[in-house]
């Protein structure tokens, strides 16, 4: 049994996290999405594993590239 995409969205707009989540849902309808604005929320769930992919901006408390640079540190395979 294949399991279920799990896409993180991760950006202090809400507009656009809203509108990132809908995109994704409609073209993967299965899959678990999971929101964040905030850095370090987002980089505990992406050490948790098992994440498919992460979609980013930026959040209140850290640029986008810095940001970028975290998640690779955490977990250098998911894209």
């Amino acid at each position: 049994m294949l399991s279920a995409a799990v896409f993180l969205v991760v950006d202090d707009h809400p507009e656009s996290r809203y509108l990132l989540v809908r995109t994704l849902l409609r073209k993967f309808p299965e899959a678990i999405i999971e929101e964040f604005d905030s850095a370090e929320p987002a980089l505990a769930r992406v050490r948790q594993g098992e994440v498919t992919a992460i979609i980013t901006h930026r959040t209140y408390d850290v640029t986008g590239i810095e940001l970028v640079r975290m998640f690779r540190a955490a977990d250098p395979r998911v894209p």
